[in-house]
């Protein structure tokens, strides 16, 4: 089995499945792991799977903070809906407010994936947290369309998404990130199966 990265380290970014001009590479979760698994009779070896994926390659060294901040939303009711403060919706609305766009992680038809919001009330499927792994699957070249046409962009993400965000794009200066603290996301498939041991679905 030939993979981008090595075998049970992949993140799950997809960024690899953006990049390949011959759909060569399949995502596999087996629960335990995730692995970018390359076609043989369908890959031409350009190494552009290789050159995007986040586990091979390094976007910058790591630094440290110029300082630390906290805090949360100051909107009562915002605080309230939200999970952990509302300080991650007040920067979204903020951001919208000066003309950007946001993209994150949302719940929308029993999948967790990435859309874009251009208005403050198109944030509120971004609240709440996601403890599973979110799919990214076809958000970079829709990011990349949205710098073309010279929007600033705030994508809310795991440290591995925006890392791979960063592969895809390069340094461009509309481009903004936020990375949330990650202890590791587990399969989907777990939270699936809970449900159903409850007769339960994700819709």
């Amino acid at each position: 089995m030939k993979t981008v990265c090595e075998k049970d380290k992949c993140d799950g970014c997809m960024a690899c499945l953006n990049v390949c001009s011959k759909h060569a590479i399949k995502v596999h979760d087996s629960m335990k792991a995730y692995n970018a698994i390359i076609d043989e009779n369908s890959c031409i070896n350009c190494g552009a799977c290789q050159r995007i994926c986040q586990r091979r390659q390094s976007v910058a060294p790591l630094t440290k903070p110029i300082y630390w901040k906290e805090g949360w939303a100051e909107d009562e009711t915002l605080r309230k809906e939200s999970s952990s403060g509302g300080f991650a919706a007040a920067i979204e609305q903020a951001f919208i407010e000066s003309g950007g766009i946001v993209c994150s992680c949302a719940f929308l038809h029993g999948e967790f994936s990435f859309v874009f919001a251009e208005t403050k009330e198109q944030t509120q499927c971004f609240k709440g947290s996601k403890y599973v792994k979110s799919n990214p699957k076809e958000v970079y070249p829709k990011i990349s369309n949205y710098l073309k046409d010279g929007r600033n962009l705030l994508f809310v993400g795991l440290p591995c998404q925006v890392a791979a965000v960063k592969n895809y794009i390069g340094d461009n200066e509309k481009l903004f990130t936020v990375d949330l603290i990650c202890h590791g996301t587990p399969s989907s498939q777990i939270l699936e199966l809970f449900l159903n041991n409850y007769n339960c679905s994700l819709i």
